[in-house]
């Protein structure tokens, strides 16, 4: 297993520069790549979606893969091509593929393989942006956690986009045509996207294909890893998984949290609910007061905390949901609310969730795990809801005193501490 610097990979060499610019979001938020040396972590995955039999089944009866020569049908060579089109091939495999497994009626709609290596997915950045993608395909999908792109007044509905998709895939006839360095680049840019316009994702995979190999990539929030080149005709077994993986209707499968749920109305949220677990351990459904979180900073890797305002299904009152991943050396910050109850001054929590999921987990390391890579644990705290962010402040003197409450609080808290010592 390799470990490497993002920011020492070679530079591609690009003409586009929204490309660039997008690049320069995104490298310095990758920390130490991973690069797993075999290719166990992908033959592990998505066992329970479809058994060896299941699958076996499939390519002896599928048009789309040969047994006698075994090989997927697909074209040996790229640059003969009629208008050098290599994605049509691609695309009635996948397709295949998800019309034999996902054949049940509550499928019919909820996931469809697109072609989209012409077609402009519009970014969302904290400011305004008109950077977009292309990938060669995307999954497109319907269900309580995806919603049609959001457009502004007056301009074109756009029915597929980074809000509504469950991972894409690159398309490289020639195996050696992008280093895997521009590789990470461009398929981060697509993590980054799904991860900021479905703020419930907890990991993002993705798929590099080649004539003849593909390597998954998996995001997360300690970073990235990726797989060496898999021959897919070889191994038909693993890259059916991953691409049912990819496209399973279990949304645990494809890396969102399924706790967090909107009600989807023409294809846009209009409401939703976060499902917890009360100090008491007895769970609890808070409805949504927004569909979007209030706040969010849409990093790749780190803390990516992330808050939600709900209500309290008995009282009414107004909660604050705060979602984070803590390192997993740091004492989690519940320990410090706890030690802070009933302190004026200091924010009040309602109950925590302190031990949701590790990205070691996501990854697939049980007990032991790369020199370079960081665990995070993810955190869920509810808390009591007070005034507006402090950044809504519209005089000095309202900065000013908000300044002073806080400090007084922590002044209050570290008197009560020092006291409980001596």
């Amino acid at each position: 297993m390799r470990t490497r610097s993002s920011g020492k990979t070679a530079r591609p060499a690009s003409i586009d520069r929204s490309f660039d610019e997008q690049k320069n979001l995104v490298i310095p938020e990758l920390g130490e790549v991973i690069s797993l040396e075999n290719d166990a972590y992908p033959r592990s995955l998505y066992h329970h979606l479809a058994s060896e039999s299941a699958i076996s089944d499939f390519l002896r009866k599928s048009r789309s893969y040969s047994l006698s020569q075994r090989r997927w049908k697909l074209p040996r060579s790229y640059t003969k091509l009629l208008n050098n089109d290599f994605y049509t091939p691609f695309l009635n495999v996948f397709s295949s593929i998800l019309k034999h497994f996902w054949n049940e009626p509550a499928a019919h709609g909820a996931r469809m393989i697109i072609d989209t290596h012409e077609t402009d997915l519009p970014h969302c950045e904290p400011g305004p942006t008109t950077h977009s993608s292309r990938p060669g395909f995307v999954i497109k999908a319907e269900g309580p956690s995806f919603q049609l792109p959001k457009s502004k007044p007056g301009e074109k509905l756009l029915h597929t986009g980074f809000s509504n998709v469950t991972a894409c895939i690159d398309i490289q006839p020639q195996r050696n045509a992008m280093p895997v360095s521009e590789q990470l680049t461009q398929v981060a840019i697509y993590a980054r996207q799904i991860f900021i316009q479905q703020p419930n994702r907890r990991f993002v995979r993705l798929l590099v294909l080649s004539a003849e190999h593909l390597r998954l990539f998996h995001f997360d929030r300690s970073g990235v890893q990726y797989t060496p080149y898999i021959n897919f005709h070889d191994d038909p077994h693993t890259f059916v998984r991953l691409i049912l993986g990819l496209s399973s209707l279990n949304e645990s499968d494809i890396g969102l949290d399924s706790s967090i749920q909107w009600t989807i109305e023409n294809g846009k949220k209009i409401g939703g609910t976060l499902t917890t677990r009360g100090i008491d351990g007895i769970e609890v459904v808070y409805p949504l007061l927004k569909v979007d979180p209030f706040f969010f900073n849409g990093n790749l890797r780190g803390r990516a905390t992330i808050c939600w305002t709900v209500r309290d299904p008995v009282s009414g009152e107004e909660l604050v949901v705060k979602d984070s991943w803590k390192s997993e050396e740091r004492l989690s910050e519940y320990i410090y609310l706890q030690d802070a109850a009933n302190i004026p001054g200091v924010v009040q929590m309602v109950s925590c969730e302190h031990n949701r999921d590790e990205t070691k987990n996501l990854r697939g390391f049980r007990d032991v795990s790369p020199p370079s890579f960081y665990n995070r644990v993810e955190t869920r705290i509810v808390m009591r809801a007070y005034g507006k962010s402090l950044k809504n402040f519209t005089s000095a003197m309202q900065l000013l005193c908000a300044l002073r409450d806080a400090i007084a609080g922590k002044c209050i808290q570290l008197n009560d501490f020092i006291d409980l010592t001596q």
